[in-house]
């Protein structure tokens, strides 16, 4: 299960193995091997470090409950500029993750569009991808593409 909840977090917040790692001072392999075909657990140390990270508990990162926030008092968490309005934080929170997923489809499709010329353009594992599309940023970047013009 913690293979499982590990993936889907980090996918979720859509980092790569590599800057979990980083993120967690871990290697990329390490990360690699937490979400392999094995189940690994990692330590108590590090179990905390990625439930502090991804703000869910250690007992939903290991399957023991499928709420992954099971905080007893909900308003603590609710940042000020919401006066303490958990539905409009839920809202926004969901409006968030929705921003989210159309930008994961926009980049979904443009990866639709530099597989386009491979072989196998379904066979571009996840990692692949996210690693296209960061130099694909940084191409961009360095050549100020993208960027309004000023006039």
């Amino acid at each position: 299960m913690f293979k499982q909840r590990l993936k889907e977090l980090r996918k979720k917040h859509g980092i790569t193995q590599e800057q979990l790692a980083q993120i967690l001072g871990l290697e990329r392999s390490t990360i690699g091997k937490y979400e392999g075909k094995k189940e690994v657990i990692p330590s108590a140390e590090v179990l905390n470090d990625i439930a502090d990270y991804f703000e869910v508990s250690i007992d939903y990162l290991l399957g023991r409950t499928d709420d992954p926030y099971p905080y007893e008092n909900f308003d603590e968490y609710i940042p000020e500029e919401f006066n303490g309005d958990a539905k409009k934080y839920l809202a926004f929170l969901k409006a968030r993750d929705e921003d989210v997923q159309k930008e994961k489809e926009a980049k979904a499709s443009e990866l639709v569009t530099i597989a386009a010329h491979t072989d196998d353009p379904e066979g571009i594992p996840p990692e692949a991808q996210e690693e296209i599309f960061e130099f694909i940023e940084f191409v961009k970047h360095k050549y100020g593409i993208g960027k309004k013009k000023e006039k």
